[in-house]
C-alpha cells in the first residue's frame, strides 16, 4: 500500500511543474501575435512541417516573464497546501510538486531582476522553516503542566 502512495506522490510531483509550465507556454503563445496560421499551408508538407513550428514558437523572454510569477504562486501554494493535507501520497506529492515548480520558475528567470528572485527564494526559504516548525510543533505537543514540583 505505500508503494502506491508513494507512486501517487511521484506522479503528483512530477506532473504539477509539466503541468504549469505547458499551461503557461499555451498562454504565452496565445498572446503572440507572429504566430503562424495552420490553414495557411498549401500542401501537406507544409500543414505538418512548417505550421507547428510557427505555432508553438513563444519569445523566451516573454515566456520567462510570465512563467516566473506563475511558478512561484502555484509552487507557494502547492508547499502549503502539501504541508496541511494529512492525506498519504497526496501531501508529500504536493509539497514536492511545490517545490519542483518553484525550481522550474528559478531557472526560467533570467531577464527577472536578481534582488526579486533573491527575495522569493527568502520568502521559501523562511516559509520552509516556518512549516517545519509549524509540523514539528503539531506532533510534539507541549507537556501538560502538571503543578508546582514536589518539594521536601
Amino acid at each position: 500500500m505505500k508503494a502506491k502512495y508513494a507512486a501517487i506522490g511521484c506522479g503528483i510531483a512530477l506532473l504539477l511543474p509539466s503541468l504549469v509550465h505547458l499551461g503557461v507556454w499555451l498562454v504565452c503563445d496565445g498572446l503572440n501575435p507572429a504566430r503562424g496560421n495552420p490553414h495557411a499551408a498549401d500542401d501537406a508538407v507544409n500543414l505538418f512541417l512548417v505550421a507547428p513550428i510557427k505555432i508553438w514558437y513563444c519569445d523566451p523572454e516573454q515566456f520567462a516573464r510570465m512563467f516566473f510569477p506563475v511558478s512561484y504562486l502555484v509552487g507557494i501554494s502547492a508547499v502549503i497546501l502539501g504541508s496541511a493535507l494529512r492525506v498519504p501520497g497526496v501531501g508529500p506529492g504536493l509539497l514536492f510538486g511545490g517545490l519542483l515548480t518553484l525550481w522550474d520558475g528559478f531557472a526560467y528567470s533570467h531577464w527577472i531582476d536578481a534582488r526579486l528572485i533573491f527575495m522569493a527564494m527568502l520568502g521559501i526559504f523562511v516559509l520552509l522553516i516556518g512549516l517545519g516548525i509549524w509540523q514539528w510543533s503539531s506532533s510534539n505537543p507541549a507537556p501538560a503542566d502538571s503543578g508546582p514540583p514536589a518539594g521536601p
